[in-house]
């Protein structure tokens, strides 16, 4: 997918734009612009992602980051 491999996207966020999309196709089916769904045997599934909290070092690491612009600066 050029999402994927050219934008360099992760899964999850490659099948929310997917999920986005196919809503406008359905629409568009629905108005009778297109006369399938395209997306009728594509299912699109989520990948589970381990999160976990910052560490001390990464947490020391964006308190110590210095912002080259002002606005980011400001707290």
């Amino acid at each position: 997918m050029i999402l994927k491999g050219q934008r360099n996207i992760s899964h999850n966020t490659t099948m929310r734009y997917l999920l986005y999309f196919k809503k406008i196709v359905l629409l568009c089916v629905k108005n009778g612009w297109i006369l399938r769904d395209p997306f009728f045997a594509f299912s699109m599934t989520k990948v589970d992602v381990d999160r976990r909290p910052l560490d001390e070092e990464e947490l020391n690491a964006i308190e110590l980051k210095r912002f080259p612009n002002e606005r980011l600066r400001l707290h």
